[in-house]
């Protein structure tokens, strides 16, 4: 029977047996994992070699996001990597696509107390609070690091008000390390209370008084999943001169220890990211592609819950031109290489030279008279997967 997923999670109970000597099978695990990295750390050219060659101008997943080339559409999603090259201890940057910096303010920020990261099922939640040293400090003491990066590094922006937003970006447009912005618009306007992000008219306002302190980087508007109508949003950006957009944000939440009757975050309420949320952000990149974003030509960054190459190539084929990877990171950071893996033999089997053949190509569901003969003929209900208890489908995705 066919599988609907083909993500290859760990089994627990491979890594919960005992070993010899009384240390679990999961600690050994770990340790070559440390050994491992180690080696790497030493050894960057290594890096390249065991996990991922490097991809050539040619290479069948070279993108153009915005009119920046991409060795490769996979993105680290912001703040996953630090500030710039933090993530080097683990893989070389110049692997990815591009990496987006953690969220940078006018002022530095310490961000909420503890806890403000927990992990739940098939998902993390948090709270981090815009934790960040402020632009100026940024570009003194980490933009220096992007030198030496290998990759496009792109710069993410938060604020609390719109001279906030305008003061960070004509800052950072001065600074070719930078070539585009990411503006985290998920934030309360002091002024009147409002996201940016959740009101079209607001994020209207902002975008025409940034866009013209970015005269040289590209500004790309990360759009928050917590409004009723997401085109609605995106075509505010669009108008407000975007030069790409980013779906989605994390999904506001909330989770509550029972023992203590007490809100798991500090803050209360959280971001929620991972698994959980990706087929949320796969209907909102499709329904944002097919409404605003083709016609006008402003390429997508897919964002929300990639764990394996199906889970990236399921954006691409929604409509985005890049995938970004988050929560993935904090699991395992060489996650990407296995990705770029996967897309390069889909892209190769679906017989495409380019992965840009394949952005925006899913094919229309069957009309329902055609979709219930070939029900008939199968002999199920002609859903994918039929006949397959829903759980199991879960516990496969899960690793459970």
């Amino acid at each position: 029977m066919r599988r609907e997923r083909r993500c290859r999670q760990p089994r627990k109970a491979r890594f919960g047996r005992r070993a010899p000597g009384g240390s679990s099978g999961l600690s050994q695990k770990f340790r070559l994992q440390e050994q491992i990295q180690n080696r790497l750390r030493t050894d960057p050219e290594r890096s390249r070699i065991l996990y991922h060659r490097r991809p050539s101008a040619v290479s069948a997943l070279f993108t153009n996001f915005a009119g920046i080339p991409l060795r490769n559409p996979v993105v680290a999603a912001a703040g996953t990597c630090g500030y710039v090259d933090e993530i080097a201890d683990a893989i070389d940057p110049a692997l990815l696509g591009a990496i987006i910096s953690k969220s940078i303010t006018r002022h530095s920020r310490g961000g909420n107390p503890p806890w403000r990261m927990v992990g739940l099922p098939g998902a993390m939640f948090n709270a981090i609070g815009l934790a960040n040293v402020g632009v100026e400090r940024f570009i003194a003491e980490k933009l220096p690091a992007a030198e030496r990066l290998g990759t496009v590094l792109v710069a993410s922006i938060a604020g609390n008000s719109v001279e906030d937003y305008v003061a960070i970006a004509a800052a950072l447009d001065e600074r070719s390390a930078v070539q585009m912005a990411e503006l985290n618009v998920s934030c309360p306007n002091t002024v009147d209370g409002l996201m940016f992000g959740e009101d079209p008219a607001s994020l209207l306002g902002l975008l025409r008084e940034v866009r013209p302190a970015l005269g040289r980087t590209k500004m790309l508007v990360k759009l928050s999943p917590n409004v009723s109508d997401i085109v609605a949003m995106a075509a505010a950006a669009i108008e407000g001169g975007a030069d790409g957009l980013s779906l989605i944000n994390t999904i506001s939440a909330m989770s509550i220890d029972v023992r203590t009757r007490l809100p798991r975050l500090s803050n209360g309420r959280g971001g929620l990211s991972g698994p959980a949320i990706h087929p949320i952000a796969v209907r909102m990149v499709h329904d944002v592609h097919r409404s605003v974003a083709r016609d006008a030509g402003v390429p997508i960054l897919g964002v929300g819950g990639v764990m394996c190459w199906e889970d990236a190539a399921e954006f691409i084929l929604a409509g985005a031109t890049a995938v970004g990877m988050g929560t993935a990171l904090f699991v395992d950071p060489r996650r990407p290489l296995t990705v770029l893996r996967g897309l390069e033999r889909w892209v190769r089997d679906q017989g495409c030279a380019n992965v840009a053949e394949l952005i925006g190509a899913v094919r229309p569901p069957a009309p329902a008279a055609a979709h219930g003969a070939a029900a008939s003929a199968a002999g199920t209900d002609g859903a994918p997967g039929a006949g397959r208890p829903t759980g199991v489908a879960i516990a496969e995705r899960s690793g459970r």
